[in-house]
């Protein structure tokens, strides 16, 4: 029997070598502590896979979104709903976890089997369908760079930021509102920041119109003023201080000019039909446009 006469280790070591692995070398050492015997078998590098799995979590995520899969909860906009996961959402903050919980507890409660199964947060403080697909970019990180349509759209992610306490989101909103300033669209502007007291903002924004008065003078008469009193109340002051500083100066400019009271005093319409002259300064070129 060769059992009885070869050692039991010598065996194992022996069905290894045949068993584990055949076709590839394998050294066994052989270690004695104490009484006991151990083995040290050096595999060879095992076959790597061709499947990768070193995907970061936040990368495979973002794969279940891009592919619709395993959605669990709907963001509702009016009609249109938009699929997201729960603990994706619930990562924000705790703003959105008490939007989930009632949407849970509500769905618990629906027994109209034609409703959709999903959990649904409804979204009453925004219209615009471009500023919760914005919203889900953010959260899911689809894209480095923040970009929306419209002011409009971009009020909504304001708001929506501010609703779910997403800093960095909100901070991409409001720098949005600084970039491509022009006559065209400096009093909307200037309403999104008063309707969201921004007023840090308002005012350099104002502060950027009173650097080019021909902008100024522009701005002051645009039909959309007659929407924001407050807004146009502002304007116009500004707008009467620029003017009153270039009279002054024309009238410094003459010398032993003497002129009455009466002639001296400007009303606010007056001052607003005077000619303007532009300022050459290097803020002025991007309301000019």
């Amino acid at each position: 029997d060769l059992s009885s006469r070869v050692p039991s280790h010598l065996l194992v070591a022996v069905l290894v070598h045949i068993c584990i692995m055949p076709g590839h070398p394998t050294s066994v050492a052989k270690t004695v502590v104490g009484d006991a015997s151990a083995i040290k078998i050096n595999l060879p590098p095992l076959p790597t896979s061709t499947h990768n799995n070193q995907g970061s979590l936040s990368d495979d995520i973002r794969m279940l979104f891009q592919t619709c899969q395993f959605f669990d909860v709907n963001l509702v906009v009016g009609n249109k709903r938009f699929c997201a996961h729960q603990a994706v959402l619930a990562s924000t903050g705790e703003p959105f976890r008490l939007r989930l919980r009632d949407a849970l507890r509500a769905s618990e409660k629906q027994v109209d089997p034609s409703v959709s199964g999903l959990p649904e947060v409804h979204l009453p403080e925004v219209s615009s369908h471009e500023a919760v697909a914005a919203l889900l970019d953010f959260v899911y990180n689809l894209r480095a760079d923040y970009s929306v349509s419209t002011d409009a759209d971009n009020k909504d992610v304001l708001r929506l930021a501010r609703a779910f306490d997403i800093r960095l989101l909100e901070e991409r909103a409001v720098m949005r509102l600084t970039q491509d300033l022009s006559t065209a669209n400096v009093v909307e502007r200037l309403a999104i920041c008063d309707e969201l007291d921004l007023k840090s903002l308002h005012d350099l924004i104002l502060a950027e119109l009173a650097m080019h008065q021909s902008a100024l003078h522009q701005v002051s008469h645009s039909p959309e003023m007659s929407q924001h009193p407050k807004l146009m109340q502002e304007v116009l002051l500004l707008a009467l201080g620029e003017r009153s500083m270039f009279s002054m100066s024309c009238q410094k400019s003459v010398p032993n000019q003497q002129a009455s009271s009466g002639k001296r005093r400007r009303s606010v319409a007056s001052v607003l039909e005077h000619p303007v002259v532009s300022r050459s300064t290097k803020h002025s070129k991007r309301l000019a446009k």
